[in-house]
């Protein structure tokens, strides 16, 4: 079993709670599960779960550091 694998402690939402936890509408947590880009679930039967870890691991990898210049030229 690996670390991925192991049970993990913590809070489990459903969808609604989940939702709430990141601040976003439950209908974008449908988009992101059907584009494969959210924060990983469980589906146990037609039930979808997400572990509190998980999704502060999602929160964790979209992180960005701010550049110390923008990207884009300055306007004039």
């Amino acid at each position: 079993m690996t670390e991925a694998d192991a049970p993990q402690s913590g809070r489990v939402f459903d969808e609604a709670g989940a939702a709430v936890h990141l601040s976003v509408p439950a209908r974008t947590l449908k988009s992101w599960r059907y584009a494969g880009t959210g924060p990983a679930f469980h589906r146990m039967g037609r039930l979808i779960r997400y572990t509190e870890r998980e999704i502060d691991e999602f929160i964790g990898a979209t992180r960005v550091e701010p550049s110390p210049q923008p990207p884009w030229p300055r306007a004039r």
